[in-house]
C-alpha cells in the first residue's frame, strides 16, 4: 500500500450496504453453524464426536501418498484374521497461527447458548448408527484401494509369514476396520418442518432446507425461513449499487453496477473499521499487519481469543500508542466456522455502531493470517480505500499467511506495495514467535517443557563459564541458575526453523548480582544415509516428532521436544520413483526393539507418517528408528526422549520418577514381541545397558539434572548467549544489539508514531 496519486473517485459513505451485508453473513454463518455438529443434543454432540474422530484418525492414519502399511507380526503362532490398527489421534495447538485447526480445549468450550435439539425428525442414536454402519459397508472402496496398516513381512529366516519381504502383499477385506469420513445426510423436506407461522414463500433450497432440519429451535427456524424468503424475494440485497468509483474489473458478477458515478470528490475521506481478529502468539505477525494497513483517517477494533493472554498483553501495549485503536472489552473464545465466531462478529459491529466518536464509513474484518496485496493511494493527500490498477477481480487482502511456515511471501508483498528493503536491514530474514512469556505463569507449561526449558537455560550458563580461556578461578562469567525461565521463543531465518531463545535469570557468582541472561539453542542432525550408499535413492528426509502437520507438512512441536508419556510420530519424505515397499524399524535406548512395520509408497508419495501404537511410558534416552529395504539398512534417525525433572511443575519425587522412567510394563511396547529380529537386525542387547537405565529411572534432584543435561547436549548445543541487563561477564554481548536475540532490531514489525502522511510503514 503506497501513498501515491491516482485518478480513482472515492466512494460514498453508506451504512445500508453494511447492514445488506451484514445480513447475507449471518445467513451464511447460520447455514455453515448448522451444518456443523458442534451444538448440542445427543445426534449434534454424539456425532459430532464421532466426524472428529474419523476426521482426525482419516488425516494421521492415511498419509496423502496413498500408502498402506502393515505391522509385523511377532515370532509366534500366527495370530487370527482381523487385526485391527490403532488410529493415530492427531493434537492440535491452540498456540498456533492455523487458524483452521480446531483448539486442543475444544470439547471444554462452554456452549450453552445452543438450545436442546427436537428429536422428532431423528431417527434413535443407535438406529441410526446401524443404517450409517450400512451405508459405510454399502460404498466402501475395494480392498487394494485401503489405506490401512495389514499383516507384516516375514524377514528371511523370521519364520513369520510368507510374504517375501519388500514385496507389496495382497491386502485381505477385513470388516468394521475403518468408517467412511463422512456419512451424507438427507434432509428432510420443507412441508415436514414445524413452524409457528407458515413461511411466506415455498422453501426448495437444499442448503435452506438442510439449515432448517437442523435449527434447535422453532424461532430459529422462523428467522431462516423469514431471510430466505427475503432474499427469493430480492428484498435481502438492492438490485443495483452505484458506483462512484470507475473499475475496469467488476469485484462481484452477481452485482448489478449502475454506469453513473460521482462527479465531485467529497470533502471527508472514507474511513473504513478494521475489526482485527487475532489469536495464538504470533504477535510480531500480527504488527507487521497492523503496520501494513494503518492510517490515522482510519478505526482499528481489536478482539483477543480468550485463551490468548499473552497476545492480549502485547495488543493492550499496541492500543495504548495509537488514539484510533481499542481492544474490546470482552473477550470470546471462538472455534472457527461455529456459532461463536459469528456471536463476536455481530458484537463487535454492535459496539461499532454506538461509538459515536468513530464516524467509520465501512467495516472490513481481518484475522492475524491475512495480508493486504493491493495498493492504497492518496487522492487529493485525502485517504483512500482501494486504488484499482488490474482488470482482474479487484481483492485487496489475501490468506492464509504464517510467518512460522513461510515469511519470505510476505517479504515479497512489501516489496511489492511499499518498496524493498535494503538487503542490510536488520532482521529482514529472520522471525520470532514467542512459546512461553513469564506473566503466563509457569502452569501454563507442561513437565515436559519446563523440563527442556530448564535444561536449555543450564546448557547456556555451561556456555558463559567457558567463554574466559584464563584463570580457572576468574569467576566472571560464572552463574547460579535463579528461578523458572523468563520467556521463550522459537527463532527462523530464511524460513528455516534456528532452535530455541530461552531468556533466564542467573546470579553472578563474581559481583553477586541477578542478570538476565538469553540463550540460544540449535537442534543437531541426526538423519542419515547408509555407508555406503544403498542403491534406493527414493527416501530424502525421516523425523520423529509430534504434532504433525499434514496440510503444512511439519512438527507443530518444533525441535520434537519429547518425554515419556508423549506419542511420536514418524515422517518420511518421499522423491519420484516406482512403486517400493521399506520397513521402519524403532528401537529403544536398551536396544528393544519396540515396533516394524511395512510402508508401501506410491510411485507419486512425497509424505508419508505414521504413529505406532506403542505402550507409554517411553523409556527415556535416545532412541533409532531405520529404514530397510529388502531388510537391507538405507537410512537411519535418532530422537531423544527427555526424562523429566518435574513432575505437575514440581521437582518430581523418588516414586514418580519410577513410574515415568522405568519403560513401559514388562518392557513390552505393544503386545507382540519383536525380541526374535534382534539377531536378525543385528542389534545387540546388552544387560550393562539395562542396568544402567534401571538405575538412572530412580534419579531426582541434581543427579537427574546432570543426566537430562548430558542427553539433551547430544541433541542440542548452546550457540550463543547474551545478557538482556548490565553484565559483569567482560565478553557478554547486550541482547539488544544482537541480531539472533529476540530483544533484537526487528524493523519489519516494529512501530512507531505516523508520518506525515498518517501512515506508520
Amino acid at each position: 500500500m503506497v501513498g501515491g496519486p491516482c485518478a480513482r473517485k472515492l466512494a460514498r459513505r453508506s451504512r445500508s450496504a453494511l447492514i445488506a451485508a451484514l445480513t447475507v453473513l449471518l445467513v451464511q454463518t447460520l447455514i455453515v453453524w448448522n451444518f456443523s455438529t458442534l451444538d448440542s443434543g445427543e445426534d449434534g454432540r454424539d456425532g459430532g464426536r464421532e466426524k472428529r474422530d474419523r476426521v482426525g484418525t482419516n488425516k494421521a492414519e492415511y498419509p496423502r501418498s496413498g500408502v498402506q502399511k502393515r505391522h509385523h507380526q511377532p515370532i509366534r503362532p500366527k495370530q487370527p484374521d482381523g487385526y485391527y490398527s490403532h488410529r493415530p489421534k492427531e493434537k492440535v495447538r491452540v498456540d498456533s497461527n492455523n487458524e483452521n485447526s480446531v483448539p486442543k480445549d475444544f470439547e471444554n468450550i462452554d456452549n450453552s447458548n445452543f438450545g436442546a435439539r427436537s428429536q422428532t425428525a431423528r431417527p434413535a442414536p443407535a438406529k441410526r448408527k446401524q443404517e450409517l454402519q450400512e451405508r459405510v459397508h454399502a460404498q466402501r472402496t475395494p480392498p487394494g484401494g485401503s489405506h490401512e496398516a495389514v499383516r507384516g513381512a516375514r524377514p528371511p529366516g523370521g519364520g513369520l509369514d510368507h510374504t517375501r519381504p519388500g514385496s507389496a502383499p495382497t491386502p485381505r477385506p477385513q470388516p468394521h476396520r475403518h468408517r467412511s469420513q463422512q456419512a451424507k445426510r438427507t434432509a428432510p423436506p420443507a412441508t415436514d418442518i414445524k413452524y409457528d407461522q407458515p413461511p411466506k414463500c415455498e422453501i426448495t433450497g437444499k442448503e435452506a432446507i438442510s439449515a432448517l432440519s437442523r435449527a434447535k429451535t422453532k424461532e430459529c427456524r422462523q428467522q431462516i425461513a423469514e431471510v430466505y424468503c427475503r432474499h427469493k424475494e430480492k428484498q435481502l440485497m438492492p438490485e443495483k449499487v452505484t458506483r462512484y468509483c470507475p473499475l475496469e474489473g467488476k469485484a462481484n458478477m452477481n452485482v448489478h453496477w449502475e454506469d453513473d458515478s460521482m462527479e465531485t470528490v467529497p470533502a471527508v475521506p472514507v474511513r473504513i473499521a478494521f475489526v482485527l481478529v487475532v489469536h495464538g502468539r504470533a504477535a510480531r505477525q500480527v504488527q507487521r499487519l497492523f503496520k501494513a494497513i494503518y492510517h490515522t483517517s482510519h478505526f482499528y477494533y481489536l478482539h483477543v481469543d480468550q485463551r490468548s493472554n499473552y497476545l492480549h498483553r502485547q495488543m493492550a501495549t499496541l492500543a495504548s500508542q495509537y488514539p484510533n485503536v481499542r481492544l474490546t472489552p470482552w473477550r470470546m473464545s471462538t472455534i472457527w466456522g461455529g456459532a461463536s465466531l459469528l456471536s463476536m462478529y455481530l458484537q463487535s459491529m454492535q459496539d461499532l455502531l454506538t461509538m459515536d466518536d468513530w464516524p467509520w464509513d465501512f467495516f472490513i474484518n481481518l484475522s492475524a493470517a491475512d495480508y493486504p496485496i493491493r495498493f492504497v493511494c492518496v487522492c487529493v493527500c485525502v485517504f483512500v480505500c482501494v486504488c484499482v490498477d488490474q482488470t482482474a477481480r479487484p481483492t485487496f487482502f489475501a490468506r492464509k499467511f504464517e510467518a512460522s511456515v513461510n515469511q519470505e511471501i510476505i517479504n515479497q508483498l512489501d516489496g511489492f506495495l511499499f518498496g524493498a528493503l535494503p538487503p542490510s536491514t536488520p532482521g529482514l530474514a529472520a522471525y520470532w514467535e514467542n512459546m512461553y512469556d513469564e506473566a503466563d505463569g509457569v502452569h501454563s507449561l507442561s513437565d515436559s517443557l519446563l523440563t527442556h526449558y530448564h535444561a536449555f537455560a543450564r546448557l547456556g550458563l555451561a556456555r558463559a563459564a567457558g567463554s574466559l580461556q584464563g584463570d580457572p578461578n576468574d569467576a566472571r562469567c560464572r552463574y547460579f541458575a535463579m528461578g523458572h525461565p523468563v520467556s521463550v521463543h522459537i527463532y527462523f531465518l530464511s524460513d528455516e526453523f534456528q532452535g530455541y531463545l530461552v531468556k533466564h535469570h542467573a546470579t553472578n557468582l563474581a559481583t553477586s548480582k541477578l542478570e538476565t541472561l538469553e540463550t540460544w539453542l540449535t537442534p543437531k542432525k541426526f538423519f542419515k544415509f547408509t555407508n555406503p550408499p544403498n542403491s534406493f535413492s527414493r527416501l530424502q528426509l525421516a523425523e520423529i516428532g509430534t504434532d504433525w502437520d499434514a496440510k503444512e507438512r511439519i512438527f507443530r512441536n518444533f525441535g520434537n521436544l519429547m518425554s515419556p508419556n508423549d506419542e511420536p510420530v514418524g515422517m518420511q519424505k518421499w522423491g519420484k520413483g516406482p512403486n517400493v515397499t521399506v520397513t521402519v524399524v524403532w528401537i529403544d535406548p536398551t536396544n528393544v526393539i519396540a515396533a516394524t512395520y511395512d510402508i508401501l509408497i506410491d510411485a507419486g508419495a512425497e509424505f508419508t507418517h505414521y504413529r505406532p501404537p506403542l505402550n507409554l511410558p517411553l523409556r527415556p534416552g535416545m532412541w533409532a528408528v531405520r529404514v530397510l529395504h529388502h531388510w537391507t539398512p538405507v537410512a537411519e534417525t535418532r530422537f531423544l526422549i527427555t526424562p523429566l525433572t518435574h513432575h505437575k511443575h514440581l521437582p518430581i519425587r523418588h516414586e514418580d520418577a519410577l513410574k515415568l522412567h522405568n519403560g513401559p510394563a514388562k518392557n513390552s511396547y505393544m503386545e507382540q514381541s519383536f525380541h526374535g529380529l534382534n539377531p536378525i537386525l543385528n542389534i545387540p542387547v546388552h544387560l550393562g545397558q539395562v542396568e544402567a537405565a534401571e538405575h538412572n529411572a530412580g534419579l531426582t534432584g541434581p543427579p537427574l539434572e546432570r543426566w537430562v543435561d548430558g542427553l539433551v547436549s547430544e541433541v542440542w548445543a548452546a550457540a550463543d548467549v547474551c545478557s538482556a541487563t548490565p553484565s559483569g561477564c567482560p565478553v557478554m554481548q547486550s541482547c539488544r544489539e544482537t541480531p539472533w536475540s529476540s530483544l533484537g532490531p526487528d524493523p519489519k514489525s516494529q512501530l512507531g508514531a505516523p508520518k506525515a502522511n498518517g501512515r506508520i510503514r
